[in-house]
C-alpha cells in the first residue's frame, strides 16, 4: 500500500524525484505485468521476492488499518534485519538496479502519489506468469495453495477457541505440517532452493497462522 506519510506530502507541486531513499526505506515494491521482464532477464531473481497470498493479513497504509490480501502479490523482500528494500544500497543512498527498477518505483513520487495510487491495484505480476510453464513445479504450487488456503483457515480461527483435539486445531496443524513438509521435499529434490521457497508457496502457513490469530485479535478491539 503507498504508505501514509508520502500522502501528507502532497502538497509539494515538484514531482522530480529527488532519490532520497525514503521510499526504498519504506520496503520493496510489488510487482505488475510490466515488470516480467525484470524477472526473465534476471535483474531481479526470485530469490529477491515473496508471495503474498490471498487471504494473508497486510496493512492498508492509505486507510491505516489491518485488512487481507484480495489478490495475490508478488513483493521484492526487504533487507535482512530491516523493511528497506534489498536493492537499496544504504551507505551510497542509491538503489543497486535503478536503470531497471520496477514500475511502481518508477511511478512513485512522495511529493504526488495519484500516479502510483491508480497503478498499484492493476495489472499485478502472479506466480502463474512466472512459474505456469515449468512442468510439474506450477501444478504442486496449485495444490498448496487449495490444502492451504487462508481463507479456510481464517474461516476455522473464527471457531475459535482451537481446543486441543478439535477438528479446526487438527485441520490448521494438517495445513502446517504440510506446508513444511512440502518444502523440505521440493528443496531435498532440487526442484527450488530455500531462498525461493517464500516466493514459490509465499511465508510458511505457520508464520501466517500466527498473524491471522493477531488479526483476529486485533479487529476486535
Amino acid at each position: 500500500m503507498v504508505p501514509a506519510v508520502f500522502l501528507s506530502m502532497r502538497p509539494d507541486t515538484d514531482t522530480q524525484c529527488k532519490r532520497c531513499g525514503t521510499c526504498c526505506r519504506k520496503g520493496g515494491p510489488a510487482l505488475h505485468r510490466q515488470d516480467r521482464n525484470l524477472v526473465n532477464h534476471d535483474y531481479i531473481s526470485i530469490e529477491r521476492l515473496f508471495t503474498i497470498r490471498i487471504g494473508e493479513p497486510v496493512r492498508d497504509d492509505v486507510r491505516g488499518l489491518l485488512t487481507t490480501a484480495g489478490e495475490e502479490i508478488i513483493k521484492v523482500k526487504g533487507a535482512a534485519g530491516n523493511w528497506a528494500c534489498t536493492f537499496f544500497d544504504d551507505p551510497a543512498n542509491q538503489c543497486t538496479i535503478y536503470d531497471h527498477r520496477p514500475i511502481e518505483c518508477r511511478l512513485l513520487c512522495c511529493r504526488e502519489t495519484s500516479a502510483i495510487e491508480r497503478a498499484y491495484k492493476t495489472d499485478r505480476l502472479t506466480r502463474k506468469a512466472l512459474l505456469g510453464h515449468i512442468e510439474g513445479l506450477w501444478s504442486i504450487v496449485a495444490q498448496h495453495q487449495q490444502r492451504c488456503d487462508y481463507r479456510q483457515i481464517a474461516e476455522l480461527l473464527d471457531k475459535s477457541p482451537l481446543t486441543a483435539g478439535s477438528f479446526q486445531a487438527g485441520t490448521v496443524a494438517e495445513a502446517i505440517r504440510y506446508d513444511r513438509a512440502l518444502r523440505e521435499l521440493i528443496v531435498e529434490k532440487n526442484l527450488a532452493t530455500f531462498d525461493t521457497l517464500d516466493f514459490i508457496f509465499g511465508r510458511p502457513v505457520a508464520v501466517v497462522v500466527r498473524d491471522l490469530k493477531k488479526f483476529e485479535m486485533l479487529r476486535d478491539i
